[in-house]
């Protein structure tokens, strides 16, 4: 197909999709109109001068006025109205148009009444009001054949059918039409919740970020996801039944001293929207009594409620005692002691740097080790001491404490204020160990096991990497075995054995080679060692000088000392680090790579007659 076929095709395509839905939506939208009625509709006038509805259904008559887009009832009582339910009823009167039409004269003739069509009593009327107009529709029976509803004007004389669910719609008791919202706006416009219970209150205030803050009983953080489903439970109540309109006689519903408060403020709501909860209602099981401050209604709502409000404190807290997940933390301080260790994630990416004590490349799976540690950790359970009581504790100050940011920061010092710092104390007589976060009144308890995944000694997060070398880098070898060297010079014209009289053992040097260019330690021992004897380091039997050319540098040593089981004792002289190799890479980088050339041995002579008899006969 060609670019202008398709883009033609694309254009029809849009036009009949971009049709489609404004037919469908002017197929199911209600007929609000600014104009005249439409031809056949029964209400006569048109919608935006309608201003109330009187409605009467059996021995209940509301009487309903329409402010904008939402309703007030203003007898037999006044309230809001369920505007929803109110907006159904008002939208159906809007869309009934007129079917058969029963004139007097056609009733006269087949001898019918509107009593025969159930509008001498109708089973419900309601009169459309306008700013000096009314009119008012009676519903009858319903007719015979079909899904219609015989319906007669007052002041007309004739009778007419319709297709509508009207009467489906009318609420059968006065609480149906009334509002029966318990908290208005939505969950995500609240800034803080307060609940009065009798063990308590429950202050929660929302922070900026969008998560929340306990502030009663304690101060602490709190589990965002638990506060959210709270609030979304507490708006999804709504009044269950209305009972006074008076509240006068409060201690006879337990509202003079409430079982439960419930204050959510907001913005529509800066002095809060209070809730109160009395006693259980005599004759409507699994309700309580309850009232809207400032308002004298009292109305019923069910007991989970107050269920739901009285859950304790701890369902809210946050037993995560890191908030940040691994990917957000961008650097972390480790202190214990005098002792301070810095990490850094280098920018964009997954590697990290040891800043301080000293400023080296760091392990990667080390560190992510440790993040995945704190991310994890739970809180068992929490203590409320007095300040006094925290220097038992070890908290006062602490034994250890971790710093983790979560924001990329090039002096990233204790003192920087992103992020959260967690402070370690001692053993609790449960085995659980004693931790702290500042600014937060609780002592939490932890797994002691924490602290045991999470190395305080920097030379723990070192990289063992011990060297990266390019074999194009490699100019020379030499190894040293007591008091005899041997090597390989790499030249233009390929390797060659030192001494240059020795035999090169080829193998050996592309294994020794290949060992070099990505060594790594098998463990990583001590840092600034005071002295390297206890290793062997101070005479070592063994070392590999490594002479490099261009920008790697002159040469490097790796020293090999004394055996610890399965490994050995080496260091790279002229550096800060001891640590082991296991044997099998040492038997490779301690093979010789030269060997003196063979010893000729005479071929022996021809047999001497006068030669000594041996003792072999």
């Amino acid at each position: 197909m060609t670019q202008p076929a398709r883009t033609t095709w694309l254009l029809l395509g849009s036009v009949l999709l971009v049709s489609g839905a404004i037919w469908f939506l002017d197929l199911f939208a209600p007929i609000r109109t600014t104009g005249r009625p439409p031809e056949g509709r029964i209400v006569p006038f048109p919608e935006p001068e309608i201003t109330g509805l009187s409605v009467q259904t059996g021995t209940l008559s509301v009487e309903l006025q329409r402010d904008a887009d939402t309703w007030i009832l203003v007898s037999p009582v006044q309230a809001p109205a369920d505007t929803f339910r109110v907006g159904q009823i008002f939208d159906q009167l809007l869309v009934m148009m007129r079917g058969e039409t029963i004139s007097r004269r056609e009733q006269k003739e087949l001898g019918l009444t509107p009593a025969d069509y159930g509008l001498d009593t109708p089973r419900a009327s309601i009169t459309i009001h306008t700013g000096d107009t009314a009119e008012t529709i009676r519903f009858g029976r319903a007719a015979p054949v079909g899904a219609d509803l015989y319906v007669m004007i007052d002041g007309k004389p004739e009778i007419l059918s319709t297709q509508t669910r009207i009467l489906d719609l009318l609420p059968a008791t006065l609480t149906g039409w009334r509002d029966r919202t318990l908290f208005t706006g939505n969950p995500i416009q609240i800034r803080r919740l307060e609940i009065q219970r009798r063990d308590g209150p429950l202050h929660l205030a929302r922070i900026e970020g969008g998560g929340w803050i306990l502030e009663k009983p304690v101060r602490g953080r709190t589990a965002d996801d638990a506060v959210d489903r709270l609030l979304m439970d507490l708006f999804s109540f709504r009044v269950d039944d209305y009972i006074a309109e008076s509240m006068a006689a409060s201690a006879l519903y337990g509202l003079d001293e409430p079982t439960a408060q419930i204050t959510l403020y907001s913005a529509r709501h800066p002095g809060g929207e209070t809730i109160l909860i009395g006693r259980p209602v005599d004759n409507l099981p699994g309700k309580h009594y309850a009232a809207r401050r400032g308002s004298n209604e009292v109305f019923a709502v069910g007991a989970d409620l107050l269920t739901l409000v009285q859950q304790p404190t701890l369902s809210f807290r946050d037993r995560r005692l890191v908030r940040l997940q691994p990917r957000e933390i961008h650097g972390l301080t480790l202190e214990q002691t005098n002792r301070t260790i810095v990490l850094a994630r280098q920018p964009d990416s997954d590697q990290w740097m040891i800043e301080s004590p000293r400023q080296v490349a760091a392990d990667a799976s080390q560190v992510q080790q440790v993040l995945d540690v704190l991310a994890t950790a739970r809180i068992e359970a929490f203590l409320e001491p007095l300040e006094s009581e925290r220097e038992a504790l070890g908290l006062q100050p602490p034994l250890y404490a971790i710093h983790v940011f979560n924001t990329p920061a090039a002096d990233l010092r204790p003192a920087t204020p992103a992020g959260q710092i967690i402070q370690f104390g001692t053993l609790a007589s449960n085995g659980l160990l004693h931790a702290s976060v500042p600014g937060e009144t609780s002592v939490y308890l932890v797994s002691a096991d924490l602290l045991e995944h999470i190395p305080f000694a920097a030379v723990r997060y070192r990289s063992p990497q011990i060297f990266s070398i390019r074999q194009d880098e490699l100019r020379g070898l030499r190894l040293t075995i007591g008091d005899t060297t041997n090597g390989v010079d790499f030249g233009s014209e390929g390797p060659a054995p030192y001494p240059a009289d020795h035999q090169l053992q080829l193998d050996t040097v592309k294994a020794t080679v290949s060992q070099l260019q990505q060594l790594t330690a098998q463990t990583l021992v001590e840092e600034d060692p005071k002295s390297l004897a206890p290793y062997g380091l101070d005479k070592p039997f063994a070392s590999l000088q490594i002479t490099l050319s261009g920008g790697a540098g002159i040469s490097k040593t790796l020293a090999m000392g004394r055996g610890k089981g399965p490994s050995l004792y080496a260091t790279v002289l002229g550096t800060d680090l001891v640590f082991t190799l296991p044997w099998e890479v040492v038997e490779i980088l301690t093979a010789p790579l030269s060997i003196p050339p063979a010893i000729p041995v005479p071929p022996p002579g021809p047999a001497s007659e006068d030669a000594p008899e041996t003792d072999d006969g």
